[in-house]
């Protein structure tokens, strides 16, 4: 069994082993417009940042995380759960 860094870098910030992301799995969301089943959309995004550990940051920034790497961390949430969302 691989020994889990206690560290990764993010840019200039470091972050704990329990909030790095799992980037390595794609995961396929129809993007929603408006006019399908919003709950079940909601869900399924749920279930995503579920399984890429992204879905602490829905709640308020965890004390032992540093402020540049909870915003690093934030992009990537915000960019993941626009990208599950039309352009219009």
């Amino acid at each position: 069994m691989a020994d889990i860094p206690e560290e990764r870098s993010a840019g200039n910030a470091s972050i704990p082993p329990q909030y790095i992301p799992v980037l390595s799995t794609k995961f396929e969301v129809e993007k929603f417009d408006g006019k399908g089943n919003f709950n079940m959309w909601k869900c399924e995004v749920m279930d995503m940042l579920v399984q890429m550990n992204l879905d602490f940051t829905l709640e308020d920034k965890p004390e032992d995380l540093d402020f540049k790497s909870w915003e690093r961390i934030n992009r990537l949430d915000c960019s993941s759960i626009r990208l599950c969302l039309v352009n219009d």
